[in-house]
């Protein structure tokens, strides 16, 4: 809401939303936001068919990626609360913002409280590594480690399409399904490319320990990988997260909803591709081409991005927020909020007044139209502080 509602200095003024990177960080953790969503839906309906005996084979697999995800989303969450919260400016640090709360209410309890993220991944980890050690088959989103059980040192990546800005963007059914094969491909390619790395490292350290008789030969390699081991997993997550989300997406039967949502779930990989750990797997125009394309992306989701927010039907009361507020009247809420302050309060008197002590110097500078409703004064009188 404060985005849509906040406006800028340029006249005439648009509201920040309109802005390329307030935008961008909007639509980065909308798109989070609901690739985490679907995939805890894919969890449960998975959990759900094990509990009536089905696809039980995959439970190791669900198990392990759990745990990463646990861990990931609880850091991405987290940092995403940080940044929306700074994407509000200093709106955005007041308790009745509703975001600041959420520093002590999530941030702290939910990446340690259930135990540090670095630990969880690393139980994901060790799942790869037992799994390509193993011989027992490689199923689920695992499956793509096949190459590297069978020792296979040419590890392909996917070929970049010569129209690729033109696929990412397309919303005809074949070119939308291209994309979405093409990305989880390229993900899988991360996950692969992290996993070599990770097993040639461990072995070495496995074969170090053996040779000088360690006590702990497994211990000790696990103990010298886990750099690498965390980042394999990490790697191996999203590419279950991206994966999955795609699959969810698919199976959406309302069109309008699957093209939005589709747009969406594109831009979510997008943003991976250009904001987290690639180095040295995409090429300077394969870079800038996922830019372009997340620029185009932007612009076609700015219409939806108020009913993408809406759609999780979080009541005012749950949000408890002046800038979340449902009706949109951020001015308002922020200036009533301010107004029932314990600040206002006059300390010789100890009653309560509409302006207090700390105000009072600059109350000839201040609009109380603007304050209240966000809009200039319609008298002619200049108020220097009607744009603060």
């Amino acid at each position: 809401a404060t985005s849509t509602s906040r406006q800028n200095y340029d006249d005439p003024e648009n509201p920040i939303i309109d802005y390329e990177n307030q935008l961008f960080r909007l639509l980065k953790w909308t798109s989070s936001a609901y690739s985490m969503k679907f995939v805890a839906r894919w969890l449960l309906n998975k959990r759900k068919r094990m509990e009536r005996g089905g696809d039980v084979d995959q439970l190791p697999e669900v198990h392990a990626c759990a745990a990463g995800l646990k861990a990931l989303c609880c850091c991405d969450a987290a940092d995403g609360i940080e940044d929306l919260r700074r994407a509000c400016g200093g709106h955005g640090y007041l308790l009745t913002s509703g975001i600041a709360a959420l520093e002590g209410d999530f941030k702290g309890p939910n990446t340690t409280a259930e135990g540090d993220f670095v630990v969880l991944a690393l139980q994901t980890a060790r799942f790869l590594v037992k799994s390509l050690k193993n011989k027992s088959p490689l199923v689920g989103t695992i499956s793509i480690l096949e190459p590297l059980r069978r020792q296979d040192q040419n590890i392909m990546k996917p070929m970049s399409p010569s129209n690729l800005v033109s696929l990412l963007c397309d919303t005809k059914e074949e070119s939308m399904k291209s994309t979405r094969v093409y990305l989880a491909n390229l993900f899988a390619y991360r996950s692969l490319v992290r996993c070599s790395a990770m097993m040639r490292i461990y072995n070495s350290n496995l074969n170090t320990s053996q040779q000088n008789n360690h006590p702990n030969p497994e211990g000790f390699a696990r103990e010298n990988s886990a750099r690498a081991m965390q980042s394999a997993a990490l790697a191996h997550v999203r590419y279950f997260i991206v994966s999955k989300f795609f699959e969810e997406v698919e199976a959406v039967s309302s069109h309008a909803e699957r093209l939005v949502l589709h747009k969406l779930s594109v831009f979510h990989a997008l943003t991976d591709l250009l904001t987290q750990s690639w180095g040295g797997l995409l090429e300077q125009h394969e870079f800038e081409s996922f830019d372009n394309a997340a620029s185009i992306l932007m612009k076609t989701l700015r219409p939806e991005c108020v009913s993408l927010v809406d759609a999780f039907d979080f009541t005012d009361t749950i949000l408890n927020s002046a800038l979340g507020s449902s009706d949109g009247k951020v001015y308002e809420k922020l200036y009533e909020s301010a107004r029932v302050s314990a600040m206002n309060v006059d300390e010789s008197s100890g009653r309560r007044v509409e302006v207090p002590p700390c105000l009072r110097a600059v109350k000839k500078y201040l609009s109380k139209d603007f304050l209240m409703k966000g809009l200039r004064p319609s008298s002619s009188v200049h108020h220097p502080g009607s744009r603060l």
